[in-house]
């Protein structure tokens, strides 16, 4: 197509029905339905995900996990987040501070609340937090886009001294919290041509914050989730947030089920691939082992009967 902008589609990961035409035809989600499966179900409602890192060399993909996690993608936290009373923002927490490791340079005014999206590319925070990025990192700031970007000099002075970024969020905006560290490579993403021309000049690249007009807007997007791993259980309506690792591609998924409620993870027994039905094949298998049982047992009788008399 011969535009700049189109609609993309987006593939809803909630295990809630979905209504396209009214609320009285409900459609199962793509989570449920693999869940239903009758052969192979995933083993509970839930997923994981992080979207990889495309600026390191080699690039690093984005790991999405059904019924469960990734082990190597990730340094496991035992924090875990309830989700929030908006069923269309789940994955609410509260971002206490934000700092630079290289100056201890606070970005963050005041904690806030913010919501965890993979539909967004950005991080929204408040104008402060902005200014203060915009001042620790050099960036130059465009009205008419409403975008931050970084030239090509900034850029090389920041690639040898790697600023590391320091999100501190927890299920409240005090209390316990987790540290998500963001390095420098997953801050600076590819600009428009029309930008680079116009704007930072040939080599620059965007930097991907945006400015929050209001409160609801504080998000955290892919780009956060370039350096996080977040994990969704819908059975236990709790999510847990931790550091996001970079396996190398020789590495193979260590895929760990997350098991439902009421099944013991301490079972050996239970794997990913336990079905919630018997089929045909076991069935058949215990029919004809109890006729097996039974027989023997007659047998057993008759003999110790005919010895007896």
């Amino acid at each position: 197509i011969i535009t700049r902008n189109f609609t993309l589609g987006s593939l809803a990961l909630t295990p809630r029905p979905i209504n396209f035409t009214d609320y009285n035809t409900p459609v199962l989600s793509l989570l449920q339905n693999l869940r239903n499966q009758k052969d192979t179900p995933i083993p509970s409602l839930s997923w994981s995900y992080t979207a990889g890192a495309y600026n390191l060399a080699p690039k690093v993909f984005g790991s999405l996990v059904f019924g469960g996690y990734d082990s190597n993608c990730f340094v496991y936290k035992t924090m875990t987040f309830p989700f929030g009373s908006d069923i269309s923002m789940d994955f609410q927490v509260g971002i206490q501070t934000i700092a630079i490791n290289k100056t201890q340079q606070h970005l963050l005014s005041a904690p806030i609340v913010s919501y965890i999206s993979t539909l967004v590319p950005d991080i929204w925070l408040p104008f402060d937090a902005c200014a203060a990025f915009q001042d620790a990192f050099h960036l130059s700031y465009s009205n008419d886009t409403e975008t931050f970007y970084i030239n090509s000099t900034q850029h090389a002075k920041n690639l040898v001294s790697n600023p590391i970024v320091s999100f501190h969020v927890g299920p409240e905006i005090s209390g316990a919290w987790v540290v998500i560290n963001m390095p420098y490579w997953n801050f600076y993403l590819a600009a428009n041509v029309a930008d680079t021309n116009t704007i930072i000049g040939e080599g620059g690249f965007r930097f991907p914050i945006r400015r929050a007009a209001k409160d609801t807007q504080y998000v955290l997007g892919r780009a956060f989730l370039q350096s996080a791993y977040l994990t969704a259980d819908y059975e236990r309506n709790i999510f847990n947030l931790s550091q996001a690792i970079y396996p190398s591609s020789s590495t193979k998924e260590d895929i760990v089920p997350i098991l439902p409620l009421g099944m013991s993870s301490q079972d050996p027994s239970v794997t990913a691939a336990t079905p919630t039905r018997l089929n045909t094949t076991v069935i058949a298998g215990i029919a004809i082992g109890v006729a097996v049982t039974l027989a023997s047992i007659a047998a057993i009788v008759f003999i110790f009967y005919r010895r007896k008399k």
